[in-house]
């Protein structure tokens, strides 16, 4: 039953309307993947930092991150 209680508390004094998360978290790290090809090459990364997909901006490859 206590474990019912810990939700109302976060929702009493917010309006009707406002999102409050209730659950558990689901997942600790986002993993943010890179695939990028033409019609010789294809080539998929893991990016550890969203700043590196910057790099893909200039080239003329199709480059989808996901």
């Amino acid at each position: 039953m206590a474990r019912f209680l810990n939700k109302h508390d976060k929702m009493i004094g917010k309006s009707p309307d406002s999102l409050v998360f209730v659950g558990s978290q689901k997942v600790e790290t986002i993993k943010t993947r890179v695939i990028d090809y033409d019609e010789a090459v294809l080539s998929e990364k893991d990016l550890t930092d969203i700043k590196d997909g910057t790099y893909y901006k200039e080239t003329k490859t199709v480059t989808w991150i996901c």
